[in-house]
């Protein structure tokens, strides 16, 4: 018999396997992300499995595609319009940034968090920058929005920085135009968006940091959004 193994789980993507099974993406809370075959799902009583489903998943097996032995549904996230878009958007990041099996408790928390806020009817822009600031730095990506990447020192409120992806802020030099306010440097290392201004730049420098990690495929999410690859 095949050991059988139990965590609480979010469902990112379902899709029709064979006649009357799926084949569900799941992100786990200790165990990662995992594919996992429901069988006979679409037979069941109550339709398909559906995206922003919680639960506690038990699943057999040890290769790519694990057998999923149950999987009891405590609710599901309800999301709507742009808040909906948001969503997916969200586990379409976890689904392309997170390898199968790769532990991210971290993470996995957080995303309920951003998924609850966004299902309260909080601003969806609001809700995503710290989210993807998490992300980041739980993946070994962050971005340091304090000090200077080449001279160590605090960034200053009055000053001007500009970005370099994979290295940080730089100080401009007096003859150069500069591009972020070290105000606003300050103010997304708080975690403080309620200057619609301020949530702007750091969608514009996530994107530039996010950009070599997910390649040259589009987010399906980011287009439905509008939010383009770069600014």
């Amino acid at each position: 018999m095949l050991h059988e193994e139990h965590d609480s789980a979010l469902v990112l993507h379902t899709r029709a396997y064979k006649e009357t099974s799926l084949i569900v993406q799941f992100f786990t809370r200790d165990l990662g992300r995992i594919a996992g075959v429901m069988r006979g799902a679409r037979r069941r009583k109550g339709g398909h499995l559906q995206p922003f489903a919680v639960g506690m998943l038990a699943f057999a097996g040890r290769s790519n595609l694990v057998t999923v032995t149950k999987f009891e549904q405590a609710r599901s996230i309800e999301l709507h319009a742009d808040a909906l878009v948001a969503g997916f958007y969200v586990l379409e990041l976890l689904t392309r940034l997170i390898d199968e099996r790769q532990s991210e408790p971290t993470i996995f928390d957080a995303t309920h968090v951003v998924l609850a806020r966004l299902a309260s009817g909080l601003d969806v822009q609001r809700c995503l920058r710290p989210y993807e600031l998490l992300l980041l730095d739980q993946l070994g990506y962050g971005i340091d929005f304090r000090y200077e990447a080449d001279s160590g020192k605090h960034i200053e409120p009055g000053k001007r920085y500009v970005f370099k992806n994979e290295f940080g802020f730089c100080e401009v030099a007096a003859n150069e135009s500069g591009r972020y306010l070290g105000s606003v440097l300050l103010a997304i290392a708080d975690d403080d968006f309620r200057d619609n201004s301020v949530a702007h730049i750091a969608k514009r420098i996530v994107r530039l940091r996010l950009a070599p990690l997910l390649g040259e495929r589009p987010l399906v999410s980011r287009k439905m959004l509008r939010i383009p690859s770069q600014e």
